[in-house]
């Protein structure tokens, strides 16, 4: 892999960055629409947020209590016409996963380190487990409201409501 930039990619880059407020203000609107208004449920871990404000909003993301039930879900879902996926234990290799970030564990010419599925048993499961709906920037109110509406609907057909549980926000 290689990761150098070249002239015309930061030339590119460069424009690119000068819209990047706008762009962050946008999702950022986006997911906090979406999220506050979902209701919490005992099955269902929103990802805990350390910085609100900081946060960009691409991608709304949470953690059922099982790989089963965030199949059922995710298939549920689509079927309400929301974009999103979970992984599951046999999914293919992705670089956000510490065993599979091969650039870093199998350097060319030399043996790496050796990383293997339970090395890391909470990054396993976590990253196995999580459900991804992925937000536009150019999503109206409506299309928040619906996309929350819809997944209210799907965790409600799956889950236990639970006022007490963790907000999405």
């Amino acid at each position: 892999t290689n990761y150098r930039m070249s002239e015309l990619e930061a030339a590119v880059d460069l424009v690119q960055l000068a819209k990047l407020d706008e762009v962050v203000a946008r999702h950022h609107r986006v997911f906090t629409r979406v999220a506050g208004r979902l209701r919490t449920f005992r099955e269902i871990a929103p990802q805990k947020i350390n910085d609100a404000d900081g946060h960009i909003g691409y991608l709304l993301r949470f953690f059922p209590d099982t790989h089963e039930l965030g199949a059922r879900i995710v298939e549920a879902l689509r079927a309400e016409g929301i974009a999103c996926r979970t992984r599951g234990r046999d999914a293919a290799p992705d670089w956000h996963l510490y065993r599979h970030m091969f650039p870093v564990i199998l350097p060319a010419g030399s043996p790496g380190l050796r990383w293997h599925r339970g090395d890391c048993p909470v990054a396993d499961d976590l990253h196995d487990r999580a459900v991804g709906v992925p937000l536009d920037q150019w999503y109206s109110q409506q299309d928040c409201d619906c996309i929350a509406a819809g997944i209210n609907k799907v965790l409600s057909a799956y889950c236990t409501p639970d006022a007490s549980a963790r907000p999405w926000i």
